[in-house]
């Protein structure tokens, strides 16, 4: 659900990022920052139009109170790099503070960084990281350490979706006209942050998203593609489906889908799928969210030509 749409004057907005009114007017007039028109003629600037601006631009926000972002910039000071590290990010994730989680990427998201590198080396990073703490709790044989462990992970797994979610709400509607992508994790597939975050990106790069979550069968799909007529779907594949299991539900569902609707697999346990790459023409393997980006720009691009 997306927060509910909020503007600004001109003058807020300036305020909020340290320049003069009459600098951002002429901006808007020129065309780098979108406005709307109120019935009596003033100017008013949607949030996620600033958002888009801010990230687009590399701008601070000096006094992101302003626009109502006190709790999420005030993670990075002006002028500090964007980019989140996965040691930090696991730090604050496994701390008690889960307002400092949250905020920390979503800020990260606001100052510019990438949001596949996001998924890719810092939430990656990090979750593998405390994974690798559960398996050790795991070993040192009480109940209580093991417990921990499983606390910490699914506390952070949490605390990382609702920034996700959080970073969602920010981004820009997609046109009504752009192509959509729908997906999930596959049937016996349990996990919900990864599709999650595929669903992110993919929104990021400009398509209209249906994501539908965790264990989700071929024939779900299937149902879904009729009603939203995507153009790329995903199989998010964290869980370690048997590999038989996993190509005849790949089968299935490419046999059912619109011809030349594009299928892409990824996920810690995608190893088994590989040799549908030569036996299905649209479907590809990815192993990062920077590939899952590429490759929904080739075929967004492909989808314009043939329009």
């Amino acid at each position: 659900m997306r927060v509910q749409e909020r503007t600004f004057s001109p003058r807020e907005v300036a305020n909020a990022l340290g320049l003069g009114e009459s600098t951002l007017k002429r901006w808007i007039d020129k065309g780098r920052l979108q406005s709307l028109r109120t019935a009596g003629g003033h100017r008013r600037v949607p949030f996620r139009e600033i958002v888009r601006f801010v990230r687009d631009e590399q701008m601070d926000v000096l006094k992101p109170e302003a626009l109502g972002l006190t709790e999420t910039l005030g993670m990075l000071l002006p002028g500090q790099e964007a980019s989140l590290t996965a040691e930090r990010l696991f730090d604050v994730l496994t701390s008690a503070d889960a307002q400092q989680a949250r905020s920390l990427l979503v800020a990260s998201y606001l100052r510019g960084a990438s949001l596949s590198t996001l998924c890719d080396e810092s939430v990656r990073g990090a979750l593998h990281h405390i994974g690798t703490l559960w398996s050790e709790h795991a070993t040192e044989g009480t109940g209580r350490d093991e417990a921990r462990g499983i606390f910490i992970e699914h506390q952070a797994t949490d605390l990382v979706a609702q920034a996700f979610g959080q970073i969602r709400s920010l981004m820009p509607d997609a046109p009504e006209d752009a192509p959509v992508a729908l997906g999930g994790a596959p049937a016996g597939d349990p996990y919900l942050l990864p599709s999650q975050m595929a669903a992110a990106v993919l929104a990021d790069v400009g398509y209209r998203v249906v994501n539908l979550g965790a264990d989700t069968p071929a024939r779900s799909l299937v149902e879904a593609a009729r009603a939203h007529a995507p153009a790329l779907v995903w199989l998010s594949i964290s869980s370690p489906v048997p590999s038989d299991e996993l190509v005849a539900q790949i089968r299935e569902l490419a046999a059912m889908l619109p011809t030349g609707t594009h299928i892409v697999a990824g996920g810690r346990s995608q190893e088994g799928v590989h040799e549908l790459e030569d036996e299905l023409p649209h479907f590809h393997v990815g192993n990062t969210m920077a590939e899952l980006a590429d490759l929904a720009r080739v075929v967004m691009a492909q989808v314009a030509a043939d329009a």
